[in-house]
């Protein structure tokens, strides 16, 4: 559709625009909200990890001073382990190391507002879910469950800019609309009373995020 972000080709969007501050905030009115085209390259989240990688590891070779020979090491065989890397411009890494610079200045506003990822900062795995026409299956579709790419890379740096970038979003746009008095369709979620952050601190990794997820 006229919508639909396809890469290769101009398509329509609606653009936010915000000025982000060193502590993750930012001001309704310095915020633009316009119509816009955009050009789509798509990049997966894997290849994104790997070229925020490989710009790390080189920074690290180049600093100053003795460095820890295995940590390099250990570093350069991640970087060359995944080629994705050489397919991201140097450019679009400039781009990407500013929205990974707002990700985690808003992720850590949202921390001090009492966002979950406080409590629970290990995220749960990112699944792919795929259903494929195939002859023999009971209903002719075959479905397959796996982890999906966000969670191939232990930083999950991209996965991270994409979810920061999203709730920016909203967020925006629903502080916009609330100032002028704009009606908009929204959703929530209703409190749970069974389980409690309380409930949830008391365990570790996956369980304590999935604990506290519940709550809310």
């Amino acid at each position: 559709g006229p919508l639909s972000l396809r890469p290769g080709a101009p398509v329509c969007a609606l653009s936010i625009g915000v000025v982000i501050s060193a502590n993750g905030e930012f001001s309704v009115d310095e915020m633009q909200i316009v119509p816009s085209l955009v050009f789509v390259e798509r990049f997966t989240y894997s290849q994104v990890d790997a070229a925020l990688a490989a710009i790390t590891n080189l920074e690290l070779q180049m600093a100053p001073g003795p460095a820890d020979a295995d940590a390099v090491a250990d570093a350069d065989a991640d970087a060359d382990a995944d080629a994705d890397a050489a397919t991201v411009d140097d450019e679009t890494v400039g781009l990407l190391r500013r929205l990974e610079w707002v990700g985690a200045r808003r992720l850590a506003y949202r921390i001090a507002g009492g966002a979950i990822d406080g409590v629970a900062p290990e995220q749960l795995p990112d699944v792919s879910i795929k259903a494929t026409r195939e002859e023999g299956e009971l209903d002719g579709w075959a479905v397959r469950v796996g982890l999906g790419d966000a969670s191939r890379d232990a930083t999950q740096t991209a996965r991270k800019i994409v979810t920061e970038c999203m709730l920016l979003a909203g967020e925006a746009v629903a502080r916009y609309a609330d100032e002028r008095e704009i009606a908009l369709p929204f959703r929530s979620q209703s409190l749970r009373d069974d389980v409690g952050l309380e409930d949830a601190k008391a365990l570790d990794g996956l369980c304590r995020s999935w604990a506290a997820i519940r709550t809310m």
